[in-house]
């Protein structure tokens, strides 16, 4: 890695503290289940973390013309698709991905889908360099949880990536891309809609419900690391 881009990454010694643990309620869920997140910012691992995403994230949207910025550009597609009294909504939500997603499966995934498309170098980096960073990342993500009252207690990551970890979206994203991808070519074969934005996933079809159940049940099975639950409901748009 050149001197320049190191010096820029270099952890700030006065000002760098570990991250720790907090905890979001889901509000827009029944019983406002927790989410975990990892406050990061002034992390050791902060800067490579940001740097990461900055130079992987524009080639993921590039190349995947179905991932959405947010929801509400699915149902600009979806008022554009025609639909018949045949076609039916189907959501599905990938379950704690970002902290489940196993890390070196992860990383390989990126190198995998840069060498997929073409790319020797990104900003002068080479692919093994990138794996490394995201590797020292992953592997150097320690926090501190600390409850009222109690004593400190530090814990070290070793699966997926932390919440609040600018490179770990990214990272998610990818290794799904490559989870998804058959089941992305079958809608497009079809000439039905499908859209992802993070976690959640939004695709159209014609097919029985039973045989979409069926595909669904045996998505779900792919990958032990990633888990699915999902919805239907019958989609209708005047002519």
């Amino acid at each position: 890695m050149p001197q320049y881009i190191m010096e820029r990454l270099r952890p700030s010694q006065s000002e760098s503290e570990l991250p720790h643990l907090y905890y979001n309620p889901k509000d827009h869920k029944i019983g406002e289940p927790l989410r975990p997140i990892v406050s990061g910012i002034k992390s050791p691992l902060a800067k490579v973390s940001s740097f990461l995403d900055k130079i992987i994230r524009p080639l993921f949207d590039k190349h995947t013309h179905y991932a959405l910025s947010n929801s509400i550009t699915f149902l600009k597609h979806l008022k554009e698709f025609e639909t018949t009294t045949e076609t039916n909504l189907y959501t599905f939500d990938i379950t704690d991905l970002y902290t489940m997603i196993p890390q070196k499966e992860a990383v390989l995934s990126i190198c995998e889908f840069l060498g997929r498309h073409g790319y020797q170098k990104v900003q002068g980096l080479s692919i093994n360099t990138i794996k490394n960073k995201f590797l020292h990342v992953l592997e150097n993500s320690f926090f501190v949880l600390q409850l009222p009252g109690m004593k400190p207690k530090f814990y070290q990551q070793i699966r997926g990536g932390a919440m609040g970890s600018a490179c770990t979206q990214v990272l998610a994203d990818i290794y799904v891309k490559k989870w998804e991808s058959k089941f992305v070519e079958q809608q497009k074969q079809q000439e039905q809609l499908y859209f992802r934005f993070r976690d959640d996933v939004f695709f159209t079809t014609t097919l029985p419900s039973q045989q979409i159940e069926k595909n669904l049940a045996e998505l779900n099975e792919k990958d032990h690391n990633i888990k699915i639950t999902w919805e239907s409901d019958n989609y209708y748009l005047d002519e």
